[in-house]
């Protein structure tokens, strides 16, 4: 992968691990680019952080769990200055799509129990 000269100074931010993991994943997307290879260390760097601090809590199913990698993944990305703000738009989107979807989900379980309110008393 070609890096631009901002793109190789963030890479060289990274650790040995990190750039371990970066060079198995360009091998893998050969047609990434470098914002794209980042934002997937870092969710699942996050996703990695996440599960460890919650142990056998992490509920994979809650949307809840994803907009906490989410936004954890968006704040580690803002070190880097090579990150371009379509990346932050993306995820932003998602995360308020989701949170869209949580709303969605508990306004139809209200009207679920509120039939069932109605049809029961």
């Amino acid at each position: 992968m070609e890096m631009t000269k901002e793109e190789r100074q963030d890479y060289n931010k990274l650790t040995k691990e990190q750039k371990d993991d970066f060079e198995y994943h360009s091998r893998k997307h050969p047609d990434w680019n470098f914002g794209q290879v980042m934002i997937k260390l870092e969710f699942e760097k996050k996703g990695d952080d996440f599960i460890g601090k919650g142990g056998n809590d992490v509920d994979a199913e809650d949307p809840d769990t994803w907009i906490t990698i989410l936004e954890g993944a968006k704040q580690a990305l803002k070190k880097f200055k090579s990150i371009g703000n379509a990346i932050f738009v993306a995820i932003d989107t998602a995360i308020i799509s989701l949170k869209a979807l949580i709303k969605q989900g508990v306004r139809r379980i209200g009207d679920i129990i509120k039939n069932l309110k109605n049809k029961l008393f």
